[in-house]
This record gives structure tokens, sequence and C-alpha cells, in this order.
């Protein structure tokens, strides 16, 4: 299966519709692994880029290396 993706340019030009609207940006992001810190601050620039607010669905980590590691990431 081929896995499909975006520039977070075109994620934002997308959220930046949002904002009229008073609606949310809602993300499922990219990488709950190694890259989780880097998945959370592309969302969070997409969020501030477009003037909305963030929710993160199904906020974890995932794989044993990353076992324990929502302490931090839920700090930020």
């Amino acid at each position: 299966m081929r896995r499909l993706s975006c520039s977070a340019a075109e994620i934002e030009a997308l959220a930046a519709q949002l904002r009229p609207a008073g609606a949310l940006y809602t993300t499922h992001m990219r990488d709950e692994a190694e890259h989780v810190l880097d998945s959370l601050d592309e969302s969070f620039n997409v969020g501030r880029a477009a003037g909305v607010p963030v929710v993160i669905s199904h906020h974890k980590t995932t794989g044993v290396a990353n076992f324990g590691r929502t302490t931090e990431t839920l700090r930020r």
C-alpha cells in the first residue's frame, strides 16, 4: 500500500480555512514513534500559522523504545 502525505505548507493552507469558522485543527500526527517530538512541533506550528487551536487525536507514543515518553510529549 502506498502511503500518501502532504507538506506542512499544504496542511497550513487547509488549516487557515478553519479560522473564519472558529474551528479546530484536529490531527492524527505523522509519527508517534522516534520522531514524535518533530510531529508535535509540526502540529503546533500548523495551528500557530493558521491561527487556530490544535487537538492531537489519540495522543500516544509507539514502539518499545518510546515507552513512557508521554510524560515528555504531554508537557509539550
